[in-house]
């Protein structure tokens, strides 16, 4: 009776050890890089018109104003793909923010 109740915990024992899963790393990596793709594709298509930095964190959905700017913001003034309208004022409460081919740099070079 002894063994056959010894059994009987080490099969449920062993149906509830965890099992091991495949690396899904790369695939998650991939959709990391894709996603931050995506975030600066949508930023630079909702800025063909300047906008302020709370209407570009409000389009995306994003409330973190110190992670935006760091991760998103940042990158693309540095790169050269989004512009300021002040760019001698880059702390100015009406700062905004446009893409070098949208429609607010051709109305500047315009005039």
């Amino acid at each position: 009776m002894l063994l056959s109740t010894t059994h009987a915990t080490m099969q449920v024992a062993a149906d509830l050890a965890p099992r091991k899963l495949p690396r899904m790393w790369p695939a998650s990596t991939a959709q990391v890089t894709t996603q931050a793709e995506s975030v600066e594709e949508q930023v630079l298509a909702f800025c063909q018109q300047a906008k302020s930095r709370a209407e570009i964190q409000e389009h995306l959905g994003l409330k973190d104003r110190e992670h935006f700017r760091k991760e998103i913001l940042n990158p693309l003034l540095d790169s050269g793909q989004l512009l300021r309208t002040l760019p001698d004022k880059p702390t100015s409460p009406n700062q905004q923010f446009y893409t070098a081919q949208g429609e607010y740099a051709e109305g500047r070079v315009n005039e």
